[in-house]
């Protein structure tokens, strides 16, 4: 009896993982990313890659508040464009 229990528990948590998220938020309000400041020099403005899963690009949050926007907004308010 405990086994079934056991069973139809985990299939119930499973088939409701699955099911779809009703409180993502859209990314329909995107405020502008500030533009890299163009320099005089002959050097390349710097990139970088933020790899990893959905916790980096941020699911579910708005595209101002995903990790590379503000990895991105913080450099360029650092002067590292």
């Amino acid at each position: 009896m405990l086994r079934s229990v056991t069973i139809a528990l985990l299939l119930l948590f499973t088939l409701e993982s699955c099911t779809k998220d009703e409180h993502v938020v859209p990314d329909a309000v995107v405020p502008a990313i500030p533009e890299v400041p163009v320099t005089n020099d002959s050097t390349p403005p710097k990139t970088f890659l933020a790899l990893g899963d959905s916790y980096t690009i941020g699911q579910s949050v708005l595209q101002a508040d995903r990790f590379p926007v503000q990895t991105t907004r913080y450099l360029t308010g650092q002067g590292i464009p």
